[in-house]
């Protein structure tokens, strides 16, 4: 058995498009559906995450330390890979679970934690 799919409720549907669109393009997702509430992104087995927006939905802000999602971990292929992405990640000033990319040494790099509440990767 693996994982079938992950749905993600967001408040702000647009923003959330945009801020997981590129990270999961980078990752090898696809984008498989799009409806009004909502936008898919599938990978090459078959896992896919659903964003979408409901009626239901309380709140506007995400607080891992709240029960519920902590976070998601994706593989992200070779460490230059993950720290470019990293790097692109603070440019779009998105909060990470891992503040910095990590030089070629397995150390932390010089660069400041992210400060973004929509979207943590």
């Amino acid at each position: 058995m693996s994982l079938h799919h992950v749905e993600i409720w967001v408040a702000d549907l647009e923003s959330a498009r945009t801020e997981w669109g590129w990270l999961l393009g980078r990752l090898g997702y696809e984008l498989a559906g799009k409806w009004a509430e909502g936008f898919s992104w599938e990978s090459v087995d078959g896992t896919y995450l659903t964003l979408t927006t409901s009626p239901n939905t309380v709140g506007t802000e995400h607080d891992r330390r709240r029960p519920g999602l902590n976070h998601m971990a994706f593989r992200g292929g070779t460490r230059d890979k993950v720290d470019r992405i990293m790097i692109e990640a603070q440019k779009k000033r998105m909060e990470t679970a891992l503040p910095r990319p990590l030089s070629p040494r397995g150390r932390r790099s010089p660069l400041r934690r992210l400060a973004r509440k929509q979207c943590r990767v």
